[in-house]
């Protein structure tokens, strides 16, 4: 009998806050160091989705560490994107966990 593939979830929430400091017009700014680091990732990332795209042609499967790997990329990307568009007050770390 075949399995189920696993399955798993991403979210992320940002809090709701009425308040806001007048510095949030710096947070652009942010981005001139942020986006070197970004760009060094998603290149890397690149290469893994090569490497994934073949691995699932030949053997009819993700490799679930560089699943992780990008989920993790995206997740880093969700947030900052969040913190641009000013839905949260809270700067991500520069490299997530």
């Amino acid at each position: 009998m075949e399995q189920s593939p696993k399955k798993s979830s991403v979210s992320y929430s940002a809090g709701y806050s009425p308040t806001l400091s007048r510095l949030f017009i710096f947070r652009p700014f942010v981005m001139f160091v942020e986006i070197w680091v970004i760009y060094v990732w998603a290149f890397w990332m690149s290469l893994n989705m090569f490497v994934q795209f073949w691995i699932m042609l030949f053997l009819g499967e993700r490799n679930e560490s560089i699943w992780k790997r990008q989920l993790r990329f995206m997740r880093h990307i969700a947030k900052w994107q969040g913190y641009l568009m000013l839905l949260t007050d809270e700067r991500p770390m520069w490299i997530e966990d």
